[in-house]
Protein backbone atom coordinates (compact mmCIF):
# COMPACT_ATOMS: atom_id res chain seq x y z
CA UNK A 1 0.00 0.00 0.00
CA UNK A 2 2.80 2.38 0.75
CA UNK A 3 4.38 1.71 -2.62
CA UNK A 4 1.35 2.33 -4.82
CA UNK A 5 -1.60 3.28 -2.62
CA UNK A 6 -0.43 6.35 -0.73
CA UNK A 7 -3.41 8.50 -1.73
CA UNK A 8 -5.79 5.73 -0.58
CA UNK A 9 -4.04 5.51 2.82
CA UNK A 10 -4.17 9.31 3.15
CA UNK A 11 -7.93 9.28 2.58
CA UNK A 12 -8.42 6.30 4.92
CA UNK A 13 -6.46 7.81 7.80
CA UNK A 14 -7.27 11.47 7.23
CA UNK A 15 -3.61 12.42 6.96
CA UNK A 16 -2.19 15.10 4.72
CA UNK A 17 -0.19 14.07 1.67
CA UNK A 18 3.45 13.24 2.31
CA UNK A 19 5.93 16.00 1.59
CA UNK A 20 8.33 13.41 0.21
CA UNK A 21 6.47 10.37 -1.15
CA UNK A 22 9.78 8.51 -1.45
CA UNK A 23 9.76 8.12 2.36
CA UNK A 24 6.48 6.22 2.18
CA UNK A 25 7.78 4.12 -0.70
CA UNK A 26 10.95 3.25 1.24
CA UNK A 27 8.82 2.26 4.22
CA UNK A 28 6.82 0.04 1.87
CA UNK A 29 10.01 -1.67 0.69
CA UNK A 30 11.09 -2.11 4.32
CA UNK A 31 7.76 -3.72 5.17
CA UNK A 32 7.96 -6.05 2.16
CA UNK A 33 11.48 -7.08 3.18
CA UNK A 34 10.29 -7.97 6.66
CA UNK A 35 7.36 -9.89 5.21
CA UNK A 36 9.66 -11.79 2.84
CA UNK A 37 11.81 -12.74 5.84
CA UNK A 38 8.92 -14.75 7.24
CA UNK A 39 9.78 -17.36 4.59
CA UNK A 40 13.12 -18.07 6.33
CA UNK A 41 11.63 -20.39 8.99
CA UNK A 42 10.01 -22.48 6.27
CA UNK A 43 13.48 -23.70 5.28
CA UNK A 44 14.27 -24.76 8.85
CA UNK A 45 13.42 -23.11 12.12
CA UNK A 46 17.04 -22.94 13.31
CA UNK A 47 18.01 -19.85 11.36
CA UNK A 48 14.51 -18.45 11.33
CA UNK A 49 13.94 -18.54 15.07
CA UNK A 50 16.11 -15.47 15.75
CA UNK A 51 14.47 -13.66 12.84
CA UNK A 52 11.04 -14.35 14.33
CA UNK A 53 12.11 -13.12 17.78
CA UNK A 54 13.50 -9.87 16.37
CA UNK A 55 10.97 -9.03 13.67
CA UNK A 56 7.95 -11.09 14.70
CA UNK A 57 7.97 -10.32 18.41
CA UNK A 58 10.21 -7.32 19.24
CA UNK A 59 9.55 -5.13 16.20
CA UNK A 60 5.82 -5.83 16.06
CA UNK A 61 5.34 -5.30 19.82
CA UNK A 62 7.39 -2.08 19.78
CA UNK A 63 5.41 -0.84 16.78
CA UNK A 64 2.10 -1.56 18.51
CA UNK A 65 3.20 0.29 21.65
CA UNK A 66 4.59 3.24 19.70
CA UNK A 67 1.48 3.68 17.58
CA UNK A 68 -0.82 3.41 20.61
CA UNK A 69 1.23 5.97 22.56
CA UNK A 70 1.24 8.37 19.61
CA UNK A 71 -2.55 8.14 19.30
CA UNK A 72 -3.04 8.69 23.04
CA UNK A 73 -0.36 11.33 23.66
CA UNK A 74 0.08 13.16 20.37
CA UNK A 75 -3.37 12.97 18.88
CA UNK A 76 -2.54 10.83 15.85
CA UNK A 77 -5.69 9.62 14.06
CA UNK A 78 -7.55 6.90 15.97
CA UNK A 79 -7.66 4.84 12.77
CA UNK A 80 -3.97 4.10 13.42
CA UNK A 81 -5.09 1.85 16.27
CA UNK A 82 -6.13 -0.73 13.66
CA UNK A 83 -2.46 -1.06 12.66
CA UNK A 84 -1.49 -1.18 16.32
CA UNK A 85 -4.00 -3.94 17.00
CA UNK A 86 -2.76 -6.15 14.18
CA UNK A 87 0.91 -5.55 15.00
CA UNK A 88 0.21 -6.45 18.63
CA UNK A 89 -1.74 -9.58 17.69
CA UNK A 90 1.01 -10.73 15.34
CA UNK A 91 3.62 -10.16 18.08
CA UNK A 92 1.58 -12.18 20.59
CA UNK A 93 0.89 -14.98 18.12
CA UNK A 94 4.56 -15.24 17.13
CA UNK A 95 5.66 -15.18 20.79
CA UNK A 96 3.17 -17.92 21.62
CA UNK A 97 4.45 -20.18 18.83
CA UNK A 98 8.11 -19.60 19.75
CA UNK A 99 7.37 -20.14 23.45
CA UNK A 100 5.53 -23.40 22.75
CA UNK A 101 8.40 -24.66 20.62
CA UNK A 102 10.92 -23.79 23.34
CA UNK A 103 8.94 -25.43 26.15
CA UNK A 104 8.22 -28.52 24.04
CA UNK A 105 11.96 -29.10 23.71
CA UNK A 106 12.25 -28.39 20.01
CA UNK A 107 15.89 -27.51 19.55
CA UNK A 108 16.76 -25.28 16.64
CA UNK A 109 17.57 -27.34 13.59
CA UNK A 110 21.10 -27.30 12.26
CA UNK A 111 21.79 -26.88 8.59
CA UNK A 112 24.18 -29.32 7.04
CA UNK A 113 27.08 -27.80 5.15
CA UNK A 114 27.04 -28.48 1.40
CA UNK A 115 29.04 -31.53 0.35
Amino acid sequence: MLLAGQSWIERLTGLAALNYPVNGQLNGLFALSIAAGYWIPLRGLGGGRLYLWVFGVALKAAGAVLITLRVLALGDPPSFLVFSLFDGLLALWTWQILHRLATAGHAPTQRRPPC
